[in-house]
């Protein structure tokens, strides 16, 4: 599940990198030692590798044509948000899919759109619990972090928090509601769902403007053009605060792995 929502994550920046005219010389679906590899008529090189949790995609980043070095500003933004943008576009998908396959939508969304009319309501639940929750969870995490970190520990998680069973995080203040909400009547129909919650929270998560995430870089661009002082002062800022937020996840997931041997 985690290698296909990277993988659609990272499709979304290398089709914008084709789009903008940059060369790409490799896309990967994770880390680590590569286990299977192909190249297309372009000479760019798909991989497969053993670490599933992640992935990149390599532009050409030399002086030559197609080198991302000479995109220019507008292209870098597309190219950052395209990962985001493929990410939520899944997310849109299943939760439709899941939502018509249950016949209602989770209640702390469908409250939203009950007045709408009938065969209008699922899509726009869909819509709110996609590019919705997509633009909520950065804004969420930077005030859990800046003010209670200690009770964001029992709200978030990394891989582990997310697939334990029964040891989903607290959801309650969240636009899903809480995670009952969130069973679908079928194994199948739950599963569907848990992919739409992954790609929607990498999504988020990658919109926070903490380098070296996509919205870190998004913000980077705005940073260069105020100036090389402002520039590096937000580097080195976003990289503390996005160091200080993985230690929190990686702590979540801790406590979480623990809960679950008892």
């Amino acid at each position: 599940m985690l290698s296909l929502v990277v993988a659609v994550h990272e499709f979304g920046h290398f089709a914008a990198m084709r789009l903008v005219g940059v060369e790409v010389t490799e896309l990967s679906i994770g880390f680590g030692p590569e286990i299977a590899s192909a190249r297309d008529a372009h000479g760019t090189r798909y991989s497969l590798r053993s670490l599933p949790l992640g992935g990149f995609t390599k532009p050409v980043s030399d002086d030559s044509p197609g080198s991302i070095k000479l995109a220019d500003s507008w292209s870098l933004a597309l190219i950052d948000a395209g990962g985001m943008l493929s990410s939520v576009i899944l997310a849109f998908f299943l939760f439709w899919y899941c939502f018509t396959k249950v016949s209602a939508a989770p209640q702390g969304i469908a409250a939203h759109v009950e007045r709408l009319p009938a065969p209008l309501r699922l899509p726009a639940a869909a819509f709110i619990a996609s590019f919705g929750m997509w633009f909520y969870l950065p804004w969420y995490l930077l005030r859990g972090l800046l003010t209670r970190p200690t009770a964001l520990l029992g709200q978030i998680a990394g891989p582990i928090g997310m697939l334990a069973p029964g040891n989903r995080p607290d959801a309650e203040n969240t636009p899903f509601g809480s995670p009952d909400d969130l069973r679908g009547d079928t194994p199948f129909v739950a599963l569907n769902r848990l992919i739409a919650l992954m790609a929607v929270g990498l999504a988020g998560f990658n919109l926070l403007p903490l380098f070296p995430l996509d919205g870190g870089q998004l913000a980077a661009l705005v940073a260069e053009h105020i100036g090389p002082k402002v520039l590096t002062a937000y580097i080195y800022g976003s990289i503390g605060a996005f160091a200080l937020l993985i230690l929190v996840i990686m702590v979540s997931d801790i406590r979480f792995a623990f809960r679950r041997r008892r």
